[in-house]
């Protein structure tokens, strides 16, 4: 009982150490911990290739230590989301959707994937607005070509729904 009540106050001694390197220096947990940016490209690649090989749940794992440890990588943030709708979990992915998105507001993948996510939860009218500012973002841009067909196919689909309801 001991050795259990020393190592809890080792562990809470570490946690406030943490925190107080995190509040003084501000930063990444990573950084506070001493883990690298190699380590985070390593530990992004298996979570990618997990990812590819519809391995979600292992994904979603890798990711969720990838966004806890550096909250400033935005493609953290999506490869969670992405897990979390290959989930069908659309409430959960749209909140990390959302983070990816207040980091770069101007990117229209990821306004297409939210309208997905809201397509998912039968939440049509929202979708429909959400792939209006995508179609909006990708006017005159001949690189989201891709996602502007993508967008106007859910758009469309939306439509056909709505029209035999």
């Amino acid at each position: 009982m001991q050795a259990n009540i020393s190592a809890s106050a080792e562990a809470s001694g570490q946690v406030l150490a943490l925190a107080g390197f995190l509040a003084e220096h501000g930063g990444t947990l990573a950084q506070g911990r001493g883990i690298d940016q190699r380590e985070l490209e390593a530990a992004y690649a298996l979570a990618y290739n997990l990812y590819g090989q519809a391995r979600w749940e292992d994904a979603l794992a890798m990711f969720d230590f990838l966004c806890a440890h550096d909250h400033l990588q935005r493609r953290f943030h999506i490869g969670r989301a992405a897990c979390l709708q290959m989930h069908k979990q659309y409430e959960r992915a749209l909140v990390a959707y959302g983070v990816a998105h207040l980091m770069d507001v101007d990117d229209p993948d990821v306004g297409l994937r939210i309208a997905e996510c809201l397509a998912g939860l039968g939440r049509h009218a929202d979708a429909r607005l959400a792939l209006a500012t995508v179609a909006v973002q990708v006017e005159g841009k001949p690189e989201h070509d891709a996602v502007g067909r993508r967008a106007q196919a859910l758009f469309d689909l939306l439509a056909q729904v709505e029209a035999s309801a």
